[in-house]
């Protein structure tokens, strides 16, 4: 599996098990889980924002 794929599929999947425990424990662990897994998600968006951008100017 390429590295980029890998990049995608650690940051996608990781950010969906941070919410999907942060469902339970106390509030701060609920707060730290939702933080964590909400920085994972969005550092996918931008790895593919960035990814898409380099690919636009490449095809120049």
């Amino acid at each position: 599996m390429p590295a980029p794929t890998r990049i995608r599929m650690a940051l996608l999947l990781g950010g969906g098990l941070c919410l999907l425990f942060g469902t339970a424990g106390t509030d701060a662990e609920r707060r730290l889980f939702w933080g964590i897994g909400t920085g994972l998600l969005l550092t996918a968006l931008l790895y593919e924002v960035r990814t898409g951008y380099l690919r636009e100017i490449a095809s120049r």
